[in-house]
């Protein structure tokens, strides 16, 4: 893992000065979450009929992560987690170019070079790329971006067995209903789950990862709180070098990740 990588969910990856930060306001943030936690029980409590209580504590949370936190984490670097279905030679361009946000000269250039390599005809590659939804923004302005999440999710997870069992991910398979053609596209390239490092200034995610180290702190404190699993984008283009991992399939790791890799990772619940 580069040095500076930071998960959010782990206290042990985060910078000394990030730490100083995070204990300069240590009372605060256990008071914030703490009459977080006390209003919602409250409101959850039965035969309660009144309304959820206002948080005093709100108004400064809110300052310190945007005016503090949000900025630190703009000069930071995460790691995410990217569900896919990927060639080996698309593997070997990975590794090779890096990364690059997904939008239509992308797909078409990806499509070609299938098709240039036998794994599809020309003829199937026009019609995907005609079906893809970023032809009509159907995906609420996913395009021109690449997107990660921030935690590790076991890769049976009903949430990416999709993007793991279809070439091209959303981006191809959105609106394939042909049984044909959605078989053809499970046949190319094997799953793999990526590490990419996310240099916050490439997106626009600074604000809520703040708060995500927030609360990775917060629980640290011994404040019940739950760990939020966060989508997270770049908008421009990553070296090679943001590559940090790539696991396949097959592999000894890929089938541990959110389970016990890495470190010893396993969802929690409320």
């Amino acid at each position: 893992m580069p040095n500076g990588l930071i998960d959010l969910w782990n206290p042990e990856t985060f910078d000394d000065g990030l730490l100083a930060e995070l204990r300069c306001e240590a009372g605060m943030i256990r008071d914030y979450f703490a009459t977080e936690r006390a209003n919602y029980d409250a409101y959850c409590a039965p035969g309660n009929r009144d309304m959820l209580r206002e948080n005093p504590h709100w108004h400064i949370y809110n300052v310190f992560v945007d005016k503090v936190l949000a900025p630190l984490m703009a000069a930071r670097t995460v790691r995410g987690w990217h569900y896919t279905r990927m060639t080996d030679a698309e593997v070997e361009l990975l590794r090779r170019v890096g990364v690059y946000p997904s939008n239509l000269e992308t797909i078409r250039r990806r499509l070609d070079s299938l098709a240039a390599a036998g794994e599809i005809t020309s003829e199937t590659a026009d019609v995907l790329f005609a079906e893809s939804p970023f032809h009509r923004d159907e995906m609420g302005g996913r395009g021109d971006k690449f997107w990660t999440t921030s935690q590790p999710v076991p890769v049976t997870r009903s949430d990416v067995t999709s993007l793991l069992g279809s070439w091209g991910g959303e981006s191809i398979y959105w609106r394939i209903q042909d049984p044909e053609l959605v078989a053809s596209i499970g046949r190319i390239g094997r799953p793999r789950v990526l590490e990419i490092a996310l240099p916050l200034d490439a997106g626009p995610d600074a604000r809520d990862a703040a708060r995500a180290v927030t609360r990775t702190f917060a629980a640290g404190l011994g404040c019940r709180v739950t760990r939020e699993r966060l989508d997270l984008h770049v908008v421009r283009p990553l070296g090679p070098e943001a590559v940090v991992a790539v696991h396949t399939e097959g592999d000894e790791i890929y089938e541990r990740i959110g389970r016990d890799y890495p470190i010893v990772f396993a969802e929690e619940g409320d």
